[in-house]
């Protein structure tokens, strides 16, 4: 398994809500099967949430885009990990970040063998991360960005927040 880097997760603000039920089944599968790709799942269950974590189909709002060769991304909110994969087959480096330490100990069990995978538990706005990126992928929480609840920030603060770790040619994609 991939360590969680632990550095930036603070108990007193990140403190981990109860773990659902849907999010153990979720994890439960993902130990389970073993494999990055989790189709085997949806044979036996075929609940959204299910679906939307597990199924291959996510992996298709990045695998279209042209990323730089050698390039470095970062992940916002990796959730269980349903594009991280294919984030590593397309860049150098991928740094993952995900405010649920349960959550991300499940995408380094689900990235075990990626050797271009790191993976850090916490909310990214309270990170200093060592790193400059080539691009930031946000997906399916730009409105959740600051405190993992309905952000209390404006989008704009959180951008040029972003704008201070890119490289310089560097782009932003955000996805609803």
């Amino acid at each position: 398994m991939i360590e969680v880097n632990t550095q930036f997760y603070r108990r007193d603000k990140d403190q981990e809500r109860a773990v659902s039920e849907i999010s153990r089944v979720i994890g439960g599968y993902i130990k389970a099967i073993g494999k990055e790709t989790c189709d085997e799942a949806l044979l036996h269950d075929t609940r959204e949430d299910i679906k939307f974590h597990l199924g291959t189909e996510r992996r298709s709002t990045v695998s279209w885009y042209p990323f730089k060769e050698n390039s470095i991304v970062l992940e916002v909110g990796g959730e269980f990990g349903a594009i991280t994969g294919e984030l590593c087959d397309k860049a150098f480096q991928v740094i993952v970040t995900e405010p649920s330490f349960f959550r991300a100990q499940v995408i380094g069990e689900r990235y075990k063998n990626r050797q271009n995978l790191k993976i850090y538990a916490g909310d990214v706005m309270d990170m200093d991360l060592p790193y400059k990126f080539d691009y930031i992928v946000v997906m399916n929480m730009v409105d959740k960005i600051g405190n993992h609840t309905v952000a209390n920030t404006s989008y704009i603060k959180n951008f040029f927040i972003f704008t201070k770790i890119f490289k310089r040619g560097w782009e932003i994609n955000f996805s609803g």
